[in-house]
């Protein structure tokens, strides 16, 4: 997946500048102290304001980076979030996990623009820092820019005996915290189960677990870091004592000026610590991109070019089966669907009859042939059949709008066409502004907003999956009348004949269970 590489490098250039300001201020303090030993006081005032001048403009020009660097970064992660979301959109229905897509949106997203992203602009300023750092100790003396990078060559190669381990602490917490996403979120739309059931304790029980387990997984990384930052920091003190010996050495034999005792710490620490952080921020990048190409690997598109259909007249299914978890449900079923005519397709509770329908969508692996116009399905675009068919189930769900935007999808709706089929599913007393929530709403309001999102964008195939359940009977009357008015292909999947609907064709799925 490509990221903006024009936002990067233009954010990449300001943390370029903040390292420069960094590398200049502090060698004021080298000419200060130096003019002051020198009794030149006009000048080392003059330098005073000059420097306190620069520390105002590092302080804005940090608050602009800032600003800049929240707002750059939440337009890649928009961007990317984008890109994804295209990715997801070109997969095959089968093939889309829906917890694998909440990690991806909001763990790996994040992940990507913290290690990948901030990476590499914290390592543009890291780079630049050295490179200024090392222009100013080979300017005031070439024993001291030796005796620095031999101080620096230590602390550099101590964070490479923890990068392999670091890198394995963060790609284990990500996992944590996809499993846990999964496992919360699953704990989440079960809650019911343990009201009815009358286990509230055991529902806090389960939150309380997975989340322990998630906190476990922080807290080992976290104590990871923290004993590797104590170490660090530990090295770097060493460091700084030893210079400190190097450079009172230096002026005692008069190869440096005193003043330079005053700056040394904060030009070896921009030099030493860009030195210590380049190897980590490496490991962050490395990271953050093997997440970032992880979507490659596994948002692989079908690159076949098929053909489109435009019209279904007929859906044939040869010598069709179906196997769930090494069990046969349904064998050697063969049956034809043709344009404008009404089907019953009967059968108990896990006999295959939705999975029967749901494989024409491509929404699972099946057996034998399914043909369109007498071609084999897999020969066409999966999306041109969706333009054909419409499929509701108890699945479907309403999405956090409007009644308008609900059914049309947040597509350009005719508003007469919207407020006709309201009004026909009793549904015009539902505020038109008002955003939808399942928990304003009842079981049958549901059903008919998803009904209403079907016979909004009518299309000539349309699938109802038990979708009148939960609707009462009058109700269900006026919209059976209305679907009985229509010229389209019906399959109306139920485990019972409902006599209203007009159907030319029964079709049994028989029970192998």
């Amino acid at each position: 997946m490509k990221v903006n590489k024009i936002k990067i490098t233009y954010l990449s250039v300001i943390y370029a500048g903040e390292s420069l300001i960094k590398a200049i201020l502090p060698l004021f303090f080298v000419n200060i102290f130096n003019y002051i030993v020198k009794k030149e006081y006009k000048m080392a005032m003059i330098l005073l304001v000059i420097q306190l001048i620069g520390y105002i403009m590092y302080v804005i020009y940090n608050n602009v980076l800032n600003n800049t660097d929240a707002k750059i970064k939440e337009e890649i992660k928009n961007e990317i979030k984008y890109n994804l979301a295209l990715k997801i959109n070109n997969q095959k229905a089968k093939d889309i996990d829906s917890n694998k897509v909440l990690s991806w949106t909001i763990n790996d997203v994040e992940d990507i623009i913290n290690n990948y992203i901030g990476g590499i602009c914290e390592i543009v300023g890291c780079v630049s820092l050295i490179v200024f750092s090392v222009i100013t100790l080979v300017y005031y003396s070439y024993i001291l820019f030796l005796a620095c990078v031999i101080l620096s060559i230590f602390t550099y190669y101590i964070p490479q005996l923890f990068v392999k381990t670091l890198e394995k602490k963060q790609k284990d917490l990500n996992t944590a915290e996809g499993i846990y996403l999964k496992k919360i979120k699953n704990i989440l739309y079960g809650i019911m189960n343990f009201i009815y059931s009358n286990k509230q304790n055991n529902f806090i029980f389960a939150i309380d677990r997975t989340s322990n387990k998630l906190k476990e997984e922080y807290l080992k990384t976290f104590k990871f870091n923290k004993k590797y930052n104590v170490f660090i920091n530990f090295v770097i003190a060493l460091s700084n004592v030893i210079l400190y010996a190097i450079v009172y050495i230096m002026i005692y034999y008069n190869y440096v000026s005193l003043g330079l005792f005053t700056a040394i710490t904060d030009v070896f620490n921009n030099f030493n610590q860009s030195i210590i952080s380049f190897s980590s921020l490496i490991a962050k990048i490395k990271v953050g991109k093997s997440i970032l190409n992880k979507f490659d690997k596994e948002l692989v598109c079908d690159l076949v070019e098929k053909k489109d259909v435009k019209n279904i007249d007929n859906i044939t299914f040869d010598d069709f089966g179906l196997n769930f978890q090494e069990r046969t449900i349904i064998k050697n079923f063969s049956f034809k669907i043709n344009k404008n005519e009404k089907y019953i397709i009967l059968g108990k509770s896990g006999s295959g009859k939705s999975s029967l329908i749901k494989s024409i969508l491509g929404l699972i692996s099946y057996d034998g042939v399914i043909k369109i116009n007498d071609e084999d399905i897999n020969t066409f675009n999966m999306k041109s059949i969706y333009n054909n068919i419409t499929y509701i189930s108890d699945e479907n769900k309403i999405i956090y709008a409007n009644i308008y935007d609900n059914i049309a999808l947040f597509s350009k709706y005719d508003k007469k066409k919207m407020d006709e089929i309201l009004k026909i599913l009793k549904l015009d007393h539902i505020d038109k502004d008002k955003t939808l929530d399942e928990t304003i709403l009842s079981t049958g309001e549901i059903q008919r907003i998803n009904l209403a999102r079907v016979l909004y964008n009518q299309k000539n195939i349309l699938i109802l999956d038990e979708a009148l359940a939960n609707i009462d009977a009058e109700n269900r009357s006026n919209i059976i009348e209305y679907i009985n008015s229509k010229p389209l292909t019906l399959l109306y999947i139920t485990h019972h004949i409902d006599d209203n609907i007009k159907y030319d064709y029964k079709l049994k799925i028989p029970n192998l269970n």
